[in-house]
Formats: C-alpha cells, structure tokens, sequence
C-alpha cells in the first residue's frame, strides 16, 4: 500500500454518503479517532495521556458505547481539541440534513450503527 495522507484519505471517503453517514453516526468517535491519528498517536499511546486504558479508548472510538463528558473533555484536552455540545431538535436536524446531505439521505445520528462502523475504524488505522 502506498502512502497516504490522512486529510487525503478522509477527503476522498467523505465523497461516499454511506461512509458520511457512518461517520456522522460515530460522532463524537469518529472525531477522536481522527484527531489521535492526525497527532501520530495510538490508542495506548492516547490511553496512558488520559489516564486510562487502551479498551476505554477502543470503546469511544467505535462508537459502543456513549461516553461521559468528563471523559471525553479529558481526551479532548489530551488532542489538544475543543469540545463542542450541541443539542438541536430532530426537526432541525433534518432540515440541516436536507439542506446539505440531500433529502435521499436519512437522518445521521438516529440511525443504529451498523456494520460499517468496525470498517471505517481499522481503514483508518491502515492508512496511517
């Protein structure tokens, strides 16, 4: 496999509406994943910044299981990221949705994760 930039690579899955919507169902997963990857860092490597362990991270990153905010402010300091909370009704959502994604697409984020999600996460991991 040749090298790959990260950006590149997100880039050019995002085109794709099922890995959009996949990834937009992984929230805030996805994200963390991104931004541990973008630094270089593994999950241990971002385990041991947070105090806690490897599986913790593995958990939030595929989207399990929802995590507290503590936790999650913790390991969004660790990234040197910001944390965002957003809450909207699903009207709102959906028009959002439609206005951007298009209306063929359903609504992110109150879908079940599917299969997918496990795929996503270790392509991601491939590339870098």
């Amino acid at each position: 496999m040749s090298n790959v930039r990260f950006e590149d690579w997100e880039a050019e899955q995002l085109q794709d509406p099922e890995f959009r919507r996949v990834a937009e169902e992984l929230e805030p997963g996805y994200q963390v994943t991104r931004l541990r990857i973008q630094m270089g860092l593994t999950q241990e490597q971002l385990a041991q910044m947070v105090g806690t362990h490897q599986s913790s991270i593995a958990r939030l990153e595929s989207g399990r299981v929802a995590p507290r905010i503590s936790f999650l402010r913790k390991v969004v300091n660790a990234l040197s990221g910001k944390l965002e909370i957003n809450i909207s009704s699903r009207d709102d959502i959906a028009a959002l949705n439609n206005l951007f994604v298009g209306k063929s697409e359903q609504l992110s984020g109150y879908d079940k994760v599917n299969d997918k999600t496990q795929t996503i996460t270790q392509n991601m991991e491939v590339i870098v």
